[in-house]
């Protein structure tokens, strides 16, 4: 079985996205209220509070980022993904699409 390896790269942006989502958590107002949730017109159709509004995308990203460790480790062909591995593209791009 391979390796389980880790970019330093991703680790860095997914401490940036944990670090800008504490800094917002600060900021923003307790008693507001945030959209969490947008029906296919683009208006809020359900809200949640300050904790729930900036945890969603760091929650995501670690979930992506485990994915993207631990996948090559589960490689039944022990090959496919070789090539991909040393593409900092290629392994950060889990974390891009999580914010979009």
């Amino acid at each position: 079985m391979n390796k389980i390896r880790s970019n330093p790269i991703m680790l860095i942006i997914l401490l940036v996205v944990c670090a800008v989502a504490v800094y917002a958590y600060v900021k923003l107002p307790a008693d507001g209220r945030y959209p969490v949730h947008w029906n296919i017109s683009g208006q809020p159709d359900r809200y949640g509070s300050k904790l729930e509004a900036v945890s969603i995308g760091p929650i995501v990203s670690i979930m992506i980022y485990a994915l993207a460790v631990v996948m090559p480790a589960l490689d039944p062909k022990e090959g496919i993904m070789r090539g991909s591995r040393g593409s900092t593209f290629c392994s950060c791009k889990p974390l891009w699409v999580s914010w979009r």
